[in-house]
């Protein structure tokens, strides 16, 4: 009887052991992207543009940080509402430490003070840096708000903030 039982349990264990060691490390997702974030703004009548300056927390080059991309959703990757004023911007051009968001014609906001929230969004890191990990890709989202206050003066972002949130792949 005793024979039975151990039998039992090591052929039990030898299926729960394999699935144990085929289960992958995520090594993709040590960090966040970004470890500081600072915005300034320019303006020439109606032409603007936001200034995101970066510092990396990981070591990620230049090609990927160039995968940045608008996201034109209004549903964050949990299901709530996001506030996204994607219509605004033209384009994104990014440098080895600088974010540029270039907006639409801006006639309609000038001497008020817009609140703006941009969504912006990297790809899985697999493929860029020597990582894996289980599952499907994973998408970095990027939540921008700033409060901007345009003169014809003095044009700057009075409040910024970033946050950044990891959706996993499903597995």
């Amino acid at each position: 009887m005793l024979f039975k039982i151990n039998s039992l349990l090591l052929f039990g264990m030898v299926p729960i052991l394999m699935a144990m060691s085929t289960c992958q490390k995520d090594t993709c997702n040590g960090k966040k992207t970004f470890a500081a974030m600072q915005a300034q703004i320019s303006n020439i009548g109606n032409e603007a543009a936001i200034y995101l300056n970066y510092e990396l927390d990981e070591a990620l080059p230049i090609n990927y940080i160039k995968q940045i991309k608008v996201s034109k959703r209004d549903i964050d990757y949990q299901g709530n509402t996001w506030a996204n004023d994607y219509a605004l911007i033209k384009n994104i051009v990014v440098t080895p430490t600088q974010i540029v968001i270039h907006l639409n014609n801006l006639g309609a906001f000038n001497d008020t003070s817009p609140n703006w929230h941009f969504n912006l969004e990297l790809p899985d890191r697999r493929g860029y840096i020597n990582c894996d990990h289980a599952g499907n890709d994973d998408v970095y989202y990027f939540d921008i708000y700033t409060k901007t206050i345009f003169s014809e003066q003095n044009t700057k972002i009075s409040s910024f903030e970033w946050k950044e949130f990891l959706n996993k792949g499903a597995i």
